[in-house]
């Protein structure tokens, strides 16, 4: 007896493909909403997906705040259409467009527990790093603390050197891309993730002295700055999405010889 092939699902407008049911979706719940005048919605990108970012004050207004979809969750279909990773923000926009001219447009969201939780630690971040940049603004050029260390469109910033330096400063910076496995294991210390120590799998694979060393802080996540008292659920959610993801999570790790000099005394009872 001959067996034939699967059927192929048939292409939709260029850019794009039909959604496949037969496709994994681990821990994924879909839902549809149908829109007929206006979306309602801010959408930003996210780990190549487009994620709502929040609902307009009409919607809400309208709707009322529990209305579906929620921030974190994610657009998957447009009409039917499957939006792949990393779609281009001006052809998603086209679509949407497109797809109200023939009300209702069909809106199919994806609703995944790890994924919105890493968004809105990422956003919640994101805007204590505002609030920073607003508070330091307000200080002035004269205030006597440096403003905290940032990073912008992937580079790393240090802190503002003072005006008469003694010295130069201790601290330096490094990057750091992981994909699979993490192999460290953090620890909470003065308000900072530290790196407490490292999994056999990773010295096997990396050797025992490979970077990070034990003491060092983490600071950044692909570009997020992780300051001193932030909530450590929240950068560990960044961190978990950071490392789900299909490209490299990009960690900046701070080594601070006088930090790690503490650290090394009060948590691992020894010296450096």
């Amino acid at each position: 007896r001959s067996h034939r092939a699967p059927p192929r699902s048939r292409p939709g407008p260029a850019g794009s493909e039909l959604f496949d049911p037969r496709m994994s979706l681990p821990r994924l719940l879909l839902y549809k909403i149908d829109f007929s005048q206006s979306f309602g919605i801010v959408l930003k990108p996210f780990h190549g997906r487009m994620v709502v970012r929040s609902k307009s004050p009409r919607r809400v207004a309208e709707y009322g705040p529990s209305i579906k979809p929620d921030p974190g969750e994610f657009l998957v279909m447009i009409n039917g259409v499957y939006l792949p990773k990393d779609l281009d923000y001006r052809q998603l926009l086209g679509m949407m467009k497109g797809a109200l001219r023939n009300p209702p447009a069909e809106l199919v969201f994806g609703e995944d527990t790890d994924f919105t939780g890493a968004f809105r630690a990422a956003e919640s971040l994101a805007a204590a790093s505002r609030a920073a940049e607003g508070e330091n603004d307000a200080n002035g050029a004269g205030a006597a603390v440096p403003p905290p260390n940032r990073i912008k469109d992937g580079a790393f910033v240090g802190p503002t050197p003072p005006r008469i330096s003694i010295r130069p400063p201790r601290r330096r910076h490094y990057r750091l891309h992981f994909s699979g496995n993490f192999g460290l294991v953090l620890s909470q210390f003065e308000g900072r993730l530290v790196v407490k120590g490292k999994t056999p799998a990773r010295i096997r694979e990396f050797g025992e002295h490979s970077k990070p060393d034990l003491g060092d802080v983490l600071a950044a996540v692909n570009g997020t700055r992780v300051s001193r008292g932030d909530d450590s659920r929240a950068v560990l959610f960044l961190l978990r999405g950071a490392l789900m993801s299909e490209h490299p999570a990009e960690l900046v790790f701070e080594n601070d010889p006088e930090f790690r000099a503490r650290f090394y005394r009060e948590e691992l009872g020894r010296e450096v």
